[in-house]
């Protein structure tokens, strides 16, 4: 199997943020929740899904750009689930990708929601790079 990998200055990535599986609320137990993802780059917010209501597995298949992404410098793709309620928005979880170095050019990955204990689930998110804009790109031949 041949897989690309890439080592990116400034260049632009499509990610789409496919479903989240196994959302689960600290305190709230089995119980559906109405959801959204927040998408930041470096702490800059790039993206918002729509609410997907009452479930524990919402599928989004929302798909934008990520511009200026720099392997050099290191980069965390941050994936914040949020509980959107009648009054008020509360944080269920935050799964992360962090890229250093290089990437897959194209791949999907099934991220871990932490840092909020007591919420478990995954978020499941696909990139493709915009080969024009790579800086290197070196095929590895995978056994």
């Amino acid at each position: 199997k041949k897989m690309a990998y890439v080592r990116a200055k400034d260049a632009k990535c499509t990610m789409t943020i496919v479903s989240a599986n196994g959302i689960l609320r600290k305190n709230k137990g089995n119980s559906a929740t109405s959801c959204f993802v927040k998408i930041y780059k470096n702490k800059t917010l790039v993206h918002q899904t729509r609410v997907v209501e009452k479930t524990t597995s919402p599928e989004w298949n929302e798909t934008f750009d990520v511009d200026q992404v720099n392997m050099d410098l290191g980069v965390t793709i941050s994936f914040e689930l949020w509980h959107k309620g009648t009054f008020r928005e509360s944080l269920i979880g935050i799964a992360k990708l962090k890229w250093r170095k290089s990437v897959t050019q194209r791949s999907t990955n099934t991220v871990t929601v932490e840092g909020v204990p007591g919420a478990t689930g995954t978020v499941v998110v696909s990139w493709e790079f915009d080969a024009k804009s790579l800086q290197q790109r070196v095929d590895l031949q995978v056994k």
